[in-house]
Order: C-alpha cells, then sequence, then structure tokens
C-alpha cells in the first residue's frame, strides 16, 4: 500500500495508458501476420499436392512428429520458467 500512498495516481494512469497503447497498436499487426502465414501456408500445401502428391506423404509423418514434440516441448518448457 506503501506504493500507491507514494506514486501519484496520474503516474500509474499513464503508465497503464502507455502499455494499453502499445497492446492496442501491435496486437492487429500480430494477427494480421499471423493469419497471412497460415494462408501461405495452405497455399504452398495445396499447390504441392497437386503437382507433387508424393510430399504429402512425407508431409503427414512429419506433421505428426510436429505435434510429439510440441508436447514434449511445451511441458518441459514451462517447468524451466519456474
Amino acid at each position: 500500500m506503501s506504493f500507491f500512498d507514494s506514486t501519484p495516481s496520474g503516474r500509474i494512469l499513464n503508465r497503464a495508458s502507455i502499455d494499453q497503447s502499445a497492446v492496442d497498436l501491435q496486437i492487429p499487426y500480430q494477427m494480421a501476420s499471423f493469419v497471412f502465414a497460415i494462408f501461405q501456408l495452405l497455399g504452398i500445401i495445396a499447390v504441392m499436392s497437386q503437382y507433387a502428391w508424393q510430399v504429402i506423404i512425407i508431409f503427414i509423418p512429419v506433421a505428426g512428429m510436429w505435434v510429439w514434440l510440441q508436447q514434449y516441448y511445451l511441458p518441459s518448457a514451462r517447468k524451466m520458467s519456474r
């Protein structure tokens, strides 16, 4: 409570508004980049499956391995961050 007693409320509100402004400005651009990357990935997979269908045979095990590695990595990363 001593922090709130010694710090003016304007300084606290100013800091919170700067953080909120950064969030409001960065999230839309990052979401747009994510959606664009997903559409690119789906387009690449569609073109590769039409012209080089053998790649799909390789893609399925690689995707399965990627999911397995993700499930292995996330819990260990959480434990390391603690």
